[in-house]
């Protein structure tokens, strides 16, 4: 289920802590699930967390409000909600970006002069903080 996936995360993050917080954190997603074309060598040195968070969670349609997790590509999201007769009003051309990255990155797309960033049009997070804790921001 999606809680117990994000406990695993949680339990990595408190290990990460209770190791001393030595090394810098990162997601562990591999080089070649990138959209870069260049080696991504730092992280090499730095605690990866493994984020198993790649789910379409629900399709509320009477709110107009999908809630996925943090690594589903927008390509395989746009083409679950289209095929449902919905879409976002904000729909980045790379498949591949993820929803958690748009988020981080400030998500921009042509339409974005008229709904804004990625990020303006969610209405909730869960965040996992740096001690391990779970906060859900709306």
């Amino acid at each position: 289920s999606h809680a117990e996936r994000v406990v695993k995360v949680q339990e990595q993050v408190r290990m990460w802590r209770k190791e001393g917080k030595t090394r810098k954190m990162c997601t562990a997603r591999p080089s070649w699930k990138s959209i870069t074309q260049q080696k991504i060598g730092y992280k090499d040195r730095f605690y990866r967390v493994e984020v198993d968070l790649d789910q379409v969670l629900d399709l509320d349609t009477e709110r107009m409000e999908v809630t996925v997790e943090p690594s589903v590509c927008i390509g395989f999201l746009n083409r679950f909600l289209v095929s449902r007769g919905f879409t976002l009003p904000v729909v980045p051309e790379l498949d591949m970006l993820t929803i958690g990255g748009l988020v981080m990155g400030g998500g921009i797309e042509s339409t974005s002069h008229k709904y804004g960033l990625f990020h303006h049009f969610c209405v909730e997070f869960e965040v996992v903080t740096a001690d391990g804790e779970l906060v859900v921001a709306n």
